[in-house]
């Protein structure tokens, strides 16, 4: 299942006031997918690989802060990606493809944001240059 929610996201406590805070989610054990989580808890992203093979790359990332530069490198068209509705299980977003990396911006069950808000939310993290 590639739902997360509050109960199997790792802790975001500490970033209170930062709202552009993330971290890589920790990697499932099959290494398929890689998850940002953001400290809202209300949305999420996640890439996976369009043939859905492992990515050994993902290793590194897993469960340290996420920074917008790291995404980039799998997302290198982040500004002019065409998305699309998607939905798994108790989670709604939008999908879409660079490259060879699948993206979706989800968010929990319990959230209100609409598409253009996730996407918005998307790309001011990733607009972002601090890091």
């Amino acid at each position: 299942m590639n739902h997360m929610d509050r109960d199997t996201c790792p802790s975001t406590e500490n970033f209170i006031g930062d709202v552009d805070m993330a971290l890589w989610g920790p990697l499932r054990k099959d290494k398929k997918n890689l998850t940002v989580i953001f400290d809202e808890n209300n949305w999420y992203i996640e890439i996976n690989r369009i043939d859905n093979k492992p990515c050994e790359m993902f290793k590194k990332y897993s469960g340290k802060r996420a920074f917008p530069s790291e995404l980039k490198e799998f997302l290198p068209n982040w500004n002019s990606l065409a998305w699309h509705p998607s939905s798994l299980s108790k989670s709604k977003g939008l999908s879409s493809r660079d490259g060879d990396i699948n993206v979706r911006l989800l968010t929990t069950e319990e959230s209100s944001l609409s598409n253009e808000q996730i996407v918005e939310k998307f790309k001011r993290f990733m607009a972002d240059k601090g890091e």
